[in-house]
């Protein structure tokens, strides 16, 4: 990886926007699970279970990960995104007005409802996608983290592609093979796009943060490229419905227990006490791990909880816990000049209300999983994930507040020399 470019870090308002949502739509799926309690664990293909499936998907996951990559794009890869508070404002309104089109055109079954959501979605995605292809297309950086991503948003544009044609099925009544879709669009999603994006960003931020050695070269260098090649052999199999399918599923097994394996590894060894993030990043590759027997004895749920709860739910809650700290405390840093004393970065949330609040999301997690098992536990996960998700937005608002009474203070100082 190159220098990081922390002059190039975009105003703190573009990513900050995405990171606070992304609570705002976990506490909704925790209302919507804590209304319709068992109806929502029958089957992946209700429409109230598609409907929790993109609050989480699109509403807590995509936008984190755009905050995070708002962030480390400029800082990281030497993307610089046009005008990027204003950007950052329309595709933030448009994916999440997008989100919750989509969250409503499912549970009432609604033609316009959807049709909008294709417009508001789509729009959001091709507006964030576009500058950000061309800018990676003129940086010259080659390093892991910057190749993964490359990859990741190939992922992304995959799975917006695959969900548009799902929705011109639903909403506009064009004959596609809708079940082929439909996995294919939570393949590329789940791993072409999260696992693979949360990967290539921990080849950096796990040796930064947790203080480990770096990943193996070889891991660093192919890591995209192998995730690329297999979704589409694994999409070209579907499409053609060959017979030998099954053996690219045992393939992406064995790819991803080493990919977690190796995090594990890593992680394991690292020498720095024991933090909340370390614990998450535990969490959630624990999960991944637990979910490839699920996919083979064919439990989709439960394979849906332990990637999207025990996953990516996981290991965005600890990175949040890193960034959003992180951003307010350099931004401080270079608005105070010296002028000002600005607390460090461990001082921004205490260190026992992110445990308390990981502890939380952890006994949600468990409560969902044995909801798969006994449905009727479902109303009581909800209060739990509702309980979750809003202590975590609360933990997250309290650096804003601060970093806000910071700034005005500064504006009252008396200018220097």
């Amino acid at each position: 990886m190159h220098g990081l470019a922390y002059d190039a870090t975009p105003p703190i308002a573009a990513p900050l926007r995405f990171l606070l949502t992304a609570p705002v739509f976990g506490w909704l799926a925790g209302l919507m699970l804590l209304w319709f309690g068992p109806d929502l664990l029958l089957s992946r293909w209700t429409p109230a279970t598609l409907a929790l499936t993109h609050l989480f998907t699109l509403g807590f996951m995509t936008q984190a990960m755009f905050g995070a990559l708002w962030q480390l794009l400029p800082v990281v890869a030497g993307v610089s995104l046009p005008q990027p508070l204003r950007l950052a404002r329309i595709v933030h309104l448009l994916l999440s007005a997008g989100t919750l089109s989509l969250v409503t055109g499912f549970l009432v079954m609604d033609g316009p409802w959807l049709r909008l959501a294709a417009f508001l979605l789509g729009s959001a995605m091709l507006l964030f996608l576009l500058p950000t292809a061309y800018g990676l297309r003129q940086a010259d950086t080659t390093d892991g983290t910057s190749r993964a991503i490359r990859w990741a948003l190939t992922g992304l544009a995959v799975t917006v592609l695959l969900g548009l044609s799902l929705l011109a099925w639903l909403g506009w009544g064009v004959p596609l093979p809708s079940v082929t879709l439909a996995n294919l669009h939570a393949a590329w999603g789940l791993i072409g796009w999260c696992v693979l994006l949360v990967a290539g960003v921990g080849l950096s931020v796990v040796p930064m943060f947790l203080g480990t050695d770096r990943f193996p070269g070889w891991f660093e260098q192919r890591l995209g490229l192998a995730a690329g090649l297999f979704l589409l052999l694994l999409s070209i199999g579907h499409a053609l419905a060959w017979p030998a399918v099954w053996l690219l599923q045992a393939l992406a097994s064995v790819g991803l227990a080493g990919m977690a394996g190796l995090f594990l590894r890593q992680i394991a060894r690292s020498r720095r006490p024991p933090d909340i993030t370390r614990r998450c990043w535990q969490l959630a590759w624990g999960s991944l791990l637990a979910a490839l027997p699920a996919w083979w004895c064919g439990q989709e749920l439960l394979v849906g909880v332990l990637l999207i709860g025990g996953f990516a739910l996981s290991v965005i809650t600890g990175m949040l816990y890193k960034i959003v700290p992180f951003l307010v405390w350099l931004h401080l840093t270079q608005a105070s000049r010296r002028r000002y004393a600005v607390p460090n970065v461990k001082q921004l949330i205490p260190a026992g209300w992110m445990r308390n609040q990981v502890i939380a999301h952890g006994v949600a997690l468990c409560l969902l999983l044995l909801a798969v098992a006994w449905p009727p536990l479902a109303h009581v996960a909800g209060l739990a994930l509702l309980v979750s998700q809003g202590w975590l937005g609360w933990n997250l608002l309290y650096p804003v507040r601060r970093y806000r009474s910071a700034m005005a203070a500064m504006q009252a100082m008396p200018a220097a020399g």
